[in-house]
């Protein structure tokens, strides 16, 4: 059996009040990167300070980080919610907790949650719940390991809005996912591959990385319809040489779209392989 390295020269600075993406395709080192930052694994080299403590050496640091692992849940499945929640704030020394766990519920519209048992919740539900459950003690610092997998639409646009709430308040973010949509309300993002970092950046930085532009065409009959057309512009090229090509089949209108986060990425992951 070989001997292979999960993570390779990783080299990460994350800093106060920080809304960090991390995403890349399965087995890129995501998840491996967060269990070193939460002291879990230990790496063969190099080093971790998390809120300025080594999390092999001194885990006080934990009562200022909440986490959310997808995977993995945190809470009792036959307890009821407000049950484990208060346990789980009595861990932490939490004086207030009704009232903590009364104003998170109410922000997470979860309120008739707390009264029920975890198993009998759909997954939007509980992962309400569990995040509920990372927030109890109020932490500076809060790691989320793949939160919206398997979510419909609407439960993870609530999920993904009430994370960008806590990170206006002044709560530092960490999400990783291979969900590229969740990568929407970061304001800095990392690109994982192969155990490497390939991108670190803005959304804005990370979507110059491709040059090409997208152009939508609504031509005139006898063609008629829309046309999606992909255009690389050389430097110092425009929109109007690009529509030269079509001008033969009678544009009626037209539409231009720069490359999304997830166009991107794409790219990326095939220079990965």
């Amino acid at each position: 059996m070989g001997v292979f390295s999960v993570l390779r020269g990783v080299s990460l600075r994350v800093k106060k009040r920080e809304f960090l993406g991390v995403v890349g395709p399965n087995g890129s080192g995501k998840s491996t990167l967060l269990r070193s930052i939460l002291g879990i694994v230990t790496p063969d080299e190099g080093s971790v300070k998390v809120l300025g403590k080594d999390p092999f050496k001194d885990r006080s640091f934990l009562k200022e980080v909440g986490v959310v692992f997808g995977n993995k849940s945190g809470l009792w499945p036959y307890v009821p919610v407000r049950d484990s929640l208060k346990y789980i704030a009595s861990l932490y020394g939490v004086r207030d907790a009704d009232s903590r766990i009364k104003r998170i519920s109410e922000e997470l519209d979860a309120s008739p949650l707390l009264s029920r048992l975890p198993r009998e919740l759909s997954l939007g539900q509980r992962m309400k719940c569990e995040l509920m459950a990372a927030l109890v003690h109020d932490p500076s610092l809060l790691i989320l390991d793949e939160p919206t997998m398997g979510l419909d639409v609407a439960a993870r646009e609530s999920f993904l809005q009430y994370l960008s709430l806590m990170n206006e308040r002044g709560k530092t973010i960490v999400l990783v996912s291979h969900v590229i949509g969740d990568m929407d309300r970061s304001s800095r993002i990392v690109v994982m591959g192969n155990g490497r970092l390939v991108f670190d950046g803005t959304p804005k930085e990370l979507k110059a990385i491709v040059n090409y532009r997208t152009i939508i065409l609504h031509l005139s009959e006898p063609f008629g319809g829309k046309y999606v057309v992909k255009t690389r512009l050389k430097e110092g090229a425009s929109v109007d040489d690009a529509l030269k090509l079509f001008s033969s089949k009678g544009i009626k209108d037209f539409e231009v779209r720069l490359p999304s986060i997830e166009d991107v990425l794409v790219h990326l992951y095939r220079g990965m392989k």
